[in-house]
């Protein structure tokens, strides 16, 4: 017989994690394909809390990868940011995902490259052809690529 259940999300997951291991935990982070966070919160600092609760402490799931949806990271967001938030799936959505997690940083590294494809310093024997296409550079090439010359 089940009593109590929890349908909970990989922040979550990470925050409680922690905090079994030690109590002071406070927050859990994700940023690998995606971005996320969760925290520990006050219920009373909880405006719309609508439950009759003798619990002293909420969880907040911050959904933190929508974070600039409303326009509040504009001021930061560069070209290239904003290139391929427009040739993303879901464009105007999750723009800070976008700016920091590794399914789009290895993205945002090409349209950097290929910007340099004048720049004969940079690529002494031009751009190569397949750093042309979408999605061609994965992120995992950004950690490999310091330690090789060449890839």
């Amino acid at each position: 017989k089940v009593l109590d259940y929890a349908l909970i999300n990989d922040a979550t997951g990470t925050l409680l994690c922690g905090a079994f291991e030690n109590q002071d935990t406070v927050i859990g982070i994700i940023n690998g394909t995606g971005f996320n966070a969760c925290y520990v919160e006050d219920v009373r600092k909880i405006k719309k809390n609508r439950n009759n609760t003798s619990h002293k402490k909420v969880l907040i799931n911050t959904e933190f990868a929508a974070f600039g949806e409303a326009g509040g990271l504009n001021s930061i967001l560069t070209e290239f940011d904003l290139e391929n938030d427009g040739k993303s799936m879901n464009p105007g959505k999750h723009i800070y995902e976008k700016t920091i997690s590794g399914l789009y940083l290895g993205e945002i590294v090409r349209l950097i490259l290929v910007s340099l494809e004048n720049d004969s310093h940079f690529f002494v024997n031009g751009i190569p052809e397949k750093l042309k296409i979408q999605k061609s550079f994965k992120t995992s090439y950004i950690s490999t690529s310091y330690h090789k010359e060449e890839f």
